[in-house]
């Protein structure tokens, strides 16, 4: 009986100091199909310039942003930007080609799809020896390249114009095997500047001006929504096409920014475009790229805000390094693991068991008996299982796994079986099937019931299969994907391992040998590539490359929702309290009170949150604290607001007014209730009712003379009240009191004079007293004719 332990091997990765940073540069060549058809040598000027300044600028990348050429049928023009490019790869400098609708674009609106000319100058078969060319899609219309510069590699994915979905498919499996590579992504029609009709991204409006050029391609606002905000290492969309230049800043799906970028200088600038082109310095030490428009034609820079800015680009937070994607090798005596189960059934020994053998025969007919022809075939038939393969889910904040976790993805799996014997004769198939019944070492032809049944002991869906080769010099190795079986598992079939069964061929009678999991090491053959005579182990051998995910465990609530005070008056703060820890330490934390975020944290926190009492009445708070995935009760408090009096803080000063002349009044008063109405109800007629007037300001007169009280009441809508009151004296016309303080005195002159030269000034300086005071003759008027009563009532008889 095998020990079943098994272990994975720690892969320590040696980190050595980072080197300084270096500054780089990538160019862009927006729509060159004016130069290719009435300028090539603006064409060669931008070029060249490269080629010339590749050191002194250290220029490490040219992305073209289509529109190669003007007529995608003219074959001279064609002929003009390729000559022009060539002057790049004579210099080295690695670049990348978008198509653009004119680089598929037909005289009478025809469109070659196929893009036949552009992929005679420009297609994958010309890159192939380049190391920075990474590959083409099917099409060949789309490509992707990737650099090392400041000591990171990233990479340029050129897309055709209106990307088909199958393009796109393709474009997302690079960005899926490169998630570790800041990615700018460079296609033909995306944003557009238009006069009038504005900026952005093409919507359904703008298509209605310019019609999409592919029926099948995915528009403008589809590429963002379904491709680039969903892949957080792309940090910038840049794209030519609407002549011009414009920018914009979007945020992905990662709450990450991503620079989109226009730019297109075929008109407006004289020339078909005058050579300008885009640099781009990379300053990745201090998250910048520094933008500028130059021409080498002109030896000019622009310099408006969209042709010469900076951008802030945190490369690092748009790549990912995965910790969760693992690869495993299952092999008998290899990295401690010890859970391998092989065995062969023999129909000529139908109860014979060779679970002890170093080696599994897998054959035809294992008696190998020719003649008479008519002797019977006698299958031999192989089970190899590698148990202990799965363990639980793992969850936040459990041990790294030391098996696959049941539903993880896995990537790939390869079965590796080394050949004791091949086939001598012909090349016969072998064929692998998952096997559903179970078997252990000891298992027969026999006691399995006849051999291996497909359908019955198996799954009826075949695994894989291999080839015996006719050849004993030569491979003696045999690899079969078997990623069906290995996922079959994860998802929770049960693993009872693999059958092999070898194709019946009537009158071969030849087969293979297996090396078992109790097969010895060997000396590795010469052809093997490694030292002659180095022990390699020939045990079955099962490579899996898989990713798990990490389950969720919720937060644990170290302290429960708690409040500073649970009786309080109304306008004061409560300070609302909760603490928290989530195994995950990079797990984000939302505390919520009664279902509104209200604070954050990363890992573990304390929410301190303060509340203002508005209004009396009793206060229920619910807490929660929400990770990436599960919500947990943090408990309830309640809080019992007190209501508290209104307080009087303005009202009229005392006054003194005439017999029937009108005055104004008014009050102001606050509440710590902030959601208390306040009312104000006056006495004006001293009978103790406040019923005479109701609101903050209102005017009044009495018509007898005498001290009057005006009494106020302001009660807030919950019952609360306060109370303030002023005096108005109530004075009758003295004749000759010009200043109205109740007497004639000399203090009346001033006044008098002033009312009779001014009597606008008068009114202005005693608003409150009636100028026809004044009239000490009865006639009515307030003149001249009353100066000398006023005197005579001065001096007196």
């Amino acid at each position: 009986m095998h020990t079943r332990l098994f272990a994975l091997t720690v892969i320590l990765v040696c980190l050595t100091a980072p080197a300084l940073s270096e500054d780089f540069v990538v160019v862009a060549l927006p729509d060159t199909q004016n130069y290719s058809e009435s300028y090539p040598e603006l064409y060669d000027a931008q070029t060249q310039w490269i080629a010339d300044n590749l050191a002194a600028q250290n220029i490490e990348f040219v992305t073209h942003l289509g529109d190669l050429v003007q007529h995608a049928a003219t074959l001279w023009q064609w002929d003009n930007a390729k000559a022009s490019m060539t002057t790049l790869d004579t210099a080295g400098v690695p670049y990348g080609t978008c198509v653009g609708n004119h680089d598929i674009l037909y005289p009478g609106d025809y469109y070659d799809p196929a893009g036949l000319n552009y992929l005679a100058n420009f297609g994958p078969q010309f890159y192939q020896g380049q190391v920075w060319y990474r590959g083409a899609s099917p099409s060949g219309l789309s490509n992707y390249e990737i650099i090392t510069a400041d000591g990171r590699e990233w990479l340029f994915l050129h897309i055709l114009v209106e990307t088909p979905p199958q393009e796109l498919a393709w474009a997302q499996e690079v960005l899926n095997q490169h998630r570790d590579k800041p990615t700018m992504l460079s296609t033909h029609r995306y944003l557009f500047k238009w006069p009038v009709i504005g900026q952005g991204r093409y919507s359904d409006f703008q298509y209605t001006f310019e019609p999409p050029y592919r029926p099948d391609g995915i528009q403008a606002n589809d590429l963002w929504n379904n491709f680039v905000a969903r892949n957080k290492q792309i940090y910038m969309v840049i794209c030519g096409h609407n002549a011009g230049e414009y920018r914009q800043v979007s945020t992905n799906s990662f709450g990450l920014p991503v620079h989109e970028i226009l730019v297109d200088y075929q008109d407006g600038y004289g020339n078909g475009g005058n050579a300008y082109l885009r640099i781009m310095k990379f300053r990745a030490d201090q998250d910048l790229i520094e933008v500028q428009s130059y021409s080498p034609s002109l030896d000019s820079y622009l310099t408006g805000d969209d042709s010469q800015f900076n951008l802030t680009v945190d490369f690092d937070s748009h790549v990912t390094t995965d910790p969760y994607q693992q690869t495993v090798r299952f092999q008998e005596g290899e990295g401690g693991y010890a859970g391998t189960q092989d065995t062969w059934i023999n129909e000529d020994q139908p109860s014979t068991s060779y679970g002890s053998s170093s080696i599994l025969v897998v054959d035809d007919d294992t008696t190998n008996v020719v003649f008479p022809p008519w002797a019977p075939d006698y299958l031999g038939e192989a089970l190899i299982r590698f148990d202990n393969m799965f363990q639980a889910p793992v969850y936040e904040g459990y041990p790294a796994p030391t098996a696959i976790p049941l539903g993880a993805t896995i990537l790939s799996a390869t079965l590796r079986l080394t050949l004791a014997d091949d086939t001598d004769i012909v090349s016969p198939e072998f064929y692998i099937y998952r096997m559903t019944a179970d078997w252990n070492e000891g298992t027969t032809w026999n006691s399995l019931g006849n051999g291996i049944n497909v359908g019955t002991d198996t799954d009826p869906a075949l695994v894989g299969l291999f080839y015996g080769d006719n050849d004993p010099d030569l491979d003696f190795t045999r690899s079969v994907n078997v990623i069906s079986a290995v996922s079959a598992w994860s998802a929770g079939a049960p693993n009872y391992g693999f059958g092999i069964i070898p194709e019946r061929q009537t009158g071969t009678d030849d087969g293979v040998e297996i090396y078992s999991s109790e097969a010895p090491p060997l000396a590795s053959p010469p052809e093997s590539g490694r030292p002659a005579g180095r022990a390699v182990s020939p045990r079955p051998a099962l490579d899996v490359e898989y990713r798990y995910t990490v389950l969720n465990t919720p937060p644990t609530i170290d302290a429960a929702l708690a409040v500073s005070e649970t009786t309080v008056n109304e306008g004061r703060q409560v300070e609302l309290t909760i603490t928290a820890t989530d195994p995950n330490p990079l797990d984000p934390l939302t505390f919520q009170i009664n279902g509104i975020d209200v604070s954050f944290a990363t890992g573990t926190g304390t929410l301190s949150h303060w509340v203002l009492m508005e209004d009396d009445d009793v206060y229920t708070f619910d807490g929660y604290v929400v990770d990436d995935e599960a919500a947990v009760y943090a408990g309830t408090v309640q809080v019992t607001v007190l209501n508290v009096d209104p307080n009087i803080v303005e009202i009229t000063d005392d006054l003194t007014v005439g017999v029937d002349e009108m005055f104004t009044f008014s009050a102001l008063a606050e509440d710590p209730g902030l959601l208390d109405v306040l009312t104000y109800r006056w006495d004006l007629d001293d009978d103790g009712q406040y019923d005479d007037f109701v609101g903050e300001t209102g005017q009044w007169s009495f018509s007898t003379a005498g001290p009057h009280t005006v009494r106020l009441f302001v009660q807030d809508n919950d019952g609360g009240s306060a109370f303030g009151q002023f005096i108005v004296t109530v004075v009758a016309a003295l004749p000759g009191d010009m200043n109205c303080d109740g007497s004639v005195d000399f203090g009346d002159i001033n006044p008098f004079v002033l009312g009779l030269t001014d009597p606008a000034g008068y009114d202005a300086a005693y608003p409150d007293c009636d100028r026809l005071n004044g009239d000490l003759d009865g006639s009515g008027a307030f003149d001249f004719s009353d100066i000398n009563p006023f005197v005579a009532l001065l001096v007196g008889p």
